[in-house]
C-alpha cells in the first residue's frame, strides 16, 4: 500500500545533520559507465505512475492552450526543469510541446531522446559537476506569437532565473552533492516558483547514497528536506526553508 509523507517547515538543526560518509555508494565506478545501455523501462508501477500525474498536474503551472499559442496575445509557455529526466517525465501528455517548454537534464542521451514530452536536452552528470551547464540557465522560450509582437516582454532571454517549476522524479536518492544541486536549482528558478521531488523505495542499490538504504520513507522525507532548509549554505546557516 503507498504511503504518503508530508513535511512541512521541519525542526532542522543549527548545522547539516549529514557527513560525507552519508554519500558515498557502493558503487563508485563512474555513472556514465552504469547508464551506458538505455533502460527503456519503468521504474515505479502504474498507479504510482499515475498518481505522479495527478499530483504534476494539480501543482505546476498549467500547459498553454493551443488557441493562446496561435493567438497574438502575448502569453508564456510554463517552463519546466526535468532534473534527472529520461526516456519519460511522469507529466500528463498535455504538458508535450508546444504547450509546454520542458528542459531534460539527464545522464543517457539515448533516453533523453526518446522523451517526446521534452523540448530541450541536455546530457549532464551532476555527480562530477553539481553546477548546472550555463545555457539552462539563459533560455529564450517566448512563443511565436511572442516573438512577433512588438509589445511582447523579452525579459525571458538571457535571464538566470529561467524556470517555472522544478520536478526531479525518483532520483534525488542518488544525488551525492544535493546542497550544491539544491543552491543551483534555487538560482534557476523564478520568484515563487516551486520544486517537486519524488521518490519511492524501488532504486538500484549499489548507486544510491549510504544513508538512504539506512532509513525508512519518514526520515528520507527530513532528509530531502534538509537539502532544501541548508540549500546554498556551508551547513552553518539555513535559508528560509519552503518554495525555491
Amino acid at each position: 500500500m503507498a504511503q504518503v509523507f508530508k513535511v512541512h517547515r521541519p525542526t532542522c538543526p543549527a548545522t547539516f545533520p549529514y557527513s560525507g560518509e552519508t554519500f558515498t555508494r557502493e558503487d563508485q565506478t563512474p555513472d556514465p559507465e552504469f547508464y551506458a545501455s538505455p533502460r527503456f523501462v519503468h521504474h515505479i508501477d502504474d498507479r504510482c505512475r499515475l498518481a505522479l500525474q495527478e499530483y504534476y498536474a494539480g501543482v505546476l503551472p498549467e500547459p498553454l492552450p493551443l488557441s493562446a499559442e496561435n493567438s497574438s496575445e502575448s502569453k508564456t509557455r510554463p517552463r519546466i526543469l526535468d532534473l534527472c529526466s529520461s526516456w519519460t517525465s511522469h507529466l500528463p501528455n498535455s504538458y508535450a510541446p508546444p504547450h509546454t517548454y520542458v528542459t531534460g537534464l539527464g545522464l543517457s542521451a539515448p533516453e533523453l531522446a526518446a522523451n517526446p514530452l521534452l523540448s530541450r536536452r541536455v546530457v549532464h552528470d551532476l555527480n562530477v559537476d553539481p553546477i548546472l551547464p550555463v545555457e539552462m540557465t539563459k533560455l529564450d522560450v517566448r512563443t511565436k506569437a511572442e516573438l512577433e509582437s512588438k509589445d511582447a516582454p523579452g525579459h525571458y532571454e538571457g535571464t538566470e532565473a529561467a524556470y517555472d517549476a522544478i520536478i526531479c522524479t525518483v532520483s534525488v536518492d542518488y544525488l551525492v552533492h544535493p546542497l550544491e544541486v539544491f543552491c543551483e536549482l534555487a538560482l534557476v528558478t523564478r520568484e515563487a516558483g516551486t520544486a517537486h521531488m519524488a521518490f519511492s523505495d524501488r532504486c538500484f542499490p549499489s548507486k544510491v547514497i549510504r544513508r538512504w538504504l539506512e532509513v525508512g520513507p519518514a526520515e528520507r522525507c527530513e532528509m530531502v528536506a534538509s537539502y532544501f532548509w541548508f540549500a546554498g549554505t556551508t551547513g552553518e546557516k539555513p535559508c528560509e526553508p519552503g518554495v525555491l
